[in-house]
């Protein structure tokens, strides 16, 4: 969730990137998130749906997105 508050619509490969880990690591935890309701696919993207986004812009929400970043 934190990649796509970051970037915008990803596809499944696109977010599996920026978290740097393979398709199908990351796949059950887009489908949970998907399932909670706080993203949605659009054809081959997947977006913050607006659930996402409130839930995004809580402290909780903020908090919870607070990733740290990795130095390259």
């Amino acid at each position: 969730m934190a990649a796509l508050t970051d970037s915008g619509p990803l596809t499944l490969a696109g977010i599996a990137r920026m978290a740097r880990k393979q398709r199908p690591t990351i796949e059950p935890a887009v489908r949970a998130l998907a399932s909670r309701g706080l993203i949605e696919k659009d054809g081959r993207t997947w977006a913050l749906s607006e659930r996402g986004r409130a839930f995004a812009a809580t402290p909780r929400g903020r908090n919870a997105l607070d990733v740290p970043k990795r130095v390259r």
